[in-house]
């Protein structure tokens, strides 16, 4: 095999033959001991060229090669090279190193190692590998020391919110359905979650209601307490009106009575005639000539009562006439029926439209890699 410092063990008696190239066995010729001793010096100088960063990388940005100093043909863990890049890369990327196979550059994560993501590898710029044979789920993969994108204080898998078309340097852009066409929510609990079902921009649109419904309200009977039922006057006045011209009634038949008051005193005088003697009254037609009698004082004391009879009649066919009654003022009492009664109110079929169509800022969400 090809001699490489990298076959160098840590025991020195294993380095006899350790290197094929390089001769330390007990017993050894004279003239192969500068040999030996100057290959030494160069399997250190390649390594130090393989870590100082002048080698440069070919092939493209999502696979690179690289050929190394030191003559390794086999890949194990630890193996070290830097390299200036000759490309930036635009995401997950591999390396060949020495034409021992492509291997993926990964990167550390928050958990476990993880593909470098685009701009972690920018041209021109120098970068250091670290081989190991348990990355990339034992797979095997070169660990990137420095990526660029991860110098921007954001921890691997931390995910953020972008006004822009595509992801930045350094960020992988989530294309979930879950990020699509949704909304923001700030929450004081456990973030990171999604739900809903629902797109934002079906959900806040302008909508009109497909169908619309006459709603009636029925206000049920309800009895009013007494203290429910407002107290009220009616106002003194006159009632006027007249009977029609054809208005004919009948009157009667039938007594009116009435009896004067108890200081009613009046007097009567009686067409009398007066006799000689015993005092009586002449018959009718006798005495003095016909005169007038004494007149007949009714003491003050004297009540007394009419009569007066009115006999049937109708009115004439054009008798229209008068009649005028007097309201006087008064004030309705505090006690109510308690009667129930209900209100019933309706409104005609319409429908409205509302305007949902909220402005909204599209975002992109992207997971730093």
């Amino acid at each position: 095999m090809t001699g490489s410092i990298w076959y160098w063990d840590l025991t020195a008696s294993s380095n006899d033959t350790a290197d094929p190239d390089i001769d330390w066995r007990e017993g050894m010729f004279p003239d192969v001991v500068n040999d030996s001793a100057r290959m030494m010096m160069q399997r250190v100088a390649a390594l130090l060229k393989d870590l100082g960063g002048s080698l440069i990388t070919g092939g493209t940005a999502a696979a690179l090669t690289l050929t190394a100093n030191s003559q390794f043909s086999a890949l194990q863990t630890g193996l070290r090279v830097s390299f200036t890049a000759n490309v930036s890369n635009t995401g997950a990327t591999t390396i060949n190193v020495n034409s021992m196979g492509a291997k993926a550059i990964r990167k550390a994560g928050a958990v476990a190692d993880v593909a470098i993501a685009a701009g972690d590898i920018i041209a021109g710029q120098v970068y250091h590998l670290v081989y190991s044979a348990a990355a990339n789920a034992t797979a095997g993969a070169w660990i990137l020391q420095n990526p660029t994108a991860s110098s921007a204080g954001f921890a691997a898998g931390t995910r953020w919110a972008f006004h822009q078309a595509a992801a930045p340097l350094g960020w992988t852009k989530l294309t979930d359905t879950a990020y699509n066409d949704a909304a923001l929510r700030v929450v004081t609990g456990t973030g990171g979650g999604t739900a809903g079902s629902v797109a934002f921009a079906t959900a806040f649109q302008s909508a009109t209601p497909t169908s619309s419904t006459a709603v009636t309200v029925s206000v049920a009977g309800t009895a009013l307490t007494v203290a429910q039922l407002p107290a009220h006057t009616h106002a003194s006045g006159t009632l006027a009106g007249s009977a029609a011209s054809a208005g004919a009634h009948i009157h009667g038949p039938g007594t009116l009575t009435g009896a004067t008051g108890a200081a009613g005193s009046h007097s009567h005088s009686f067409p009398t005639r007066v006799t000689g003697g015993g005092g009586g009254p002449a018959a009718a037609g006798q005495g003095d000539g016909g005169g007038l009698g004494p007149t007949i004082s009714v003491s003050t004391d004297g009540n007394h009562s009419h009569s007066v009879s009115v006999t049937a009649g109708a009115t004439a066919s054009a008798g229209a006439h008068t009649h005028t009654v007097d309201v006087n003022s008064g004030a309705t009492t505090s006690v109510g029926s308690g009667d129930t009664h209900a209100h019933t109110a309706s409104s005609p079929a319409h429908s409205h439209t509302v305007n949902l169509a909220v402005k909204y800022v599209d975002v992109i969400v992207c997971e730093k890699a």
